[in-house]
């Protein structure tokens, strides 16, 4: 296990590099077709695509030519960019010695309620489901999370007022 000192230097070097591998994430896509000229990553659409691209690749159904574990960094970073240049926050070091102890995650982004996102989370829930959608799912929950539970309470308000006046009858 590594210890403090190599995690912050893991850190300071991520979050150095965590721009260019987004960028390097769009040439890549580029390169292989998986994104046109035209397309951005800067959507809700842009983030289907990129999970598309991931899962082909994953899959074996698109050839790149990085390393594994550098596609799995330009992941993260994109998903972690995704959500602070949408909501805002930064990225912090987790160090609370859960299972993702060491690893980049976001913080301090619009309505977070004190959550943090851990992108390599994420990534390898996508990694062991294969579920399309679960990128968009996930993002855009964190990015709506007040408006979502919002709507479930004026739901169940809704739900309890027609309840009780099925009871007076």
């Amino acid at each position: 296990m590594k210890d403090l000192s190599q995690l912050q230097n893991d850190f300071d070097e991520f979050e150095v590099e965590w721009p260019m591998l987004v960028d390097e994430l769009a040439e890549l896509m580029m390169t292989t077709g998986a994104l046109g000229a035209a397309q951005s990553l800067e959507t809700l659409d842009g983030v289907d695509q990129v999970e598309t691209f991931y899962l082909s690749v994953l899959d074996g159904r698109a050839r790149v030519e990085v390393s594994p574990d550098r596609l799995d960094r330009m992941i993260l970073a994109f998903l972690g960019d995704f959500l602070i240049q949408k909501a805002g926050g930064h990225w912090a070091l987790e160090l609370d010695g859960g299972p993702f102890h060491g690893c980049p995650q976001v913080v301090g982004w619009k309505d977070h309620d004190g959550l943090s996102f851990e992108p390599v989370g994420l990534r390898e829930k996508v990694r062991t489901t294969r579920t399309p959608g679960t990128f968009r799912d996930h993002l855009s929950w964190l990015m709506n999370k007040r408006e979502k539970e919002a709507d479930i309470r004026r739901e169940l308000n809704a739900i309890k007022a027609n309840f009780q006046k099925s009871k007076r009858k």
